[in-house]
């Protein structure tokens, strides 16, 4: 397996050289990414969310996140931001209000994405999500059914709400600064 295993570009239904049966003529024309219009330079090196991550929002698939590229082994750099739309932004702002601290992800709740979720409003430094990202500092351990479990990612998360929160009113080059490599260094 290439270096990040199974999520990469080159395993992606959204990369037309990963479906079964395509056979190109050349190989250079067709590793692309359909989702987000982006050519793949090194499809076994380049990862996003959307590719484990079926992300719908009325009623179409829409890209969350940035597009990573490995450096080296086990490190990964923004390859290139994510888009921003006020559809994306809808979708973020709606999955931000049903994030929950839950031991295991309901439906098609995903701890990736909430994660992701919670980054991409605070780089896109979008206000409405303040109320959410509060709520989400600040969440407790209690799950819906009232019992109270050990969550690693509740510390993570709430402690990217918090950055969140803080760059709200930063000048558009001081947020984006800070890429995602940086923020995940958040303690878990």
């Amino acid at each position: 397996m290439p270096n990040g295993g199974s999520d990469c570009c080159m395993n992606c239904r959204h990369n037309p050289a990963a479906r079964e049966g395509y056979r190109p003529e050349n190989r250079s024309d067709v590793d692309y990414c359909e989702l987000r219009a982006i050519q793949i330079h090194r499809r076994a090196y380049t990862y996003c969310l959307n590719n484990r991550s079926r992300v719908m929002h009325s009623g179409k698939e829409i890209p969350v996140g940035p597009a990573f590229e490995t450096i080296s082994y086990g490190s990964r750099q923004v390859y290139v931001e994510s888009p921003d739309t006020e559809e994306i932004r809808q979708f973020l702002l709606k999955w931000a209000s049903h994030i929950v601290p839950s031991a295991t992800p309901a439906n098609d709740r995903s701890p990736q994405i909430d994660s992701m979720v919670v980054y991409q409003l605070g780089l896109f430094r979008e206000k409405r999500a303040v109320p959410h990202l509060e709520r989400i500092a600040g969440l407790t351990g209690s799950v819906p059914n009232g019992r109270h479990r050990l969550i690693p990612e509740k510390h993570f998360l709430m402690n990217l709400a918090r950055w969140a929160l803080s760059v709200m009113d930063s000048p558009p080059e001081s947020v984006v600064g800070q890429k995602w490599g940086s923020v995940v260094q958040i303690e878990r």
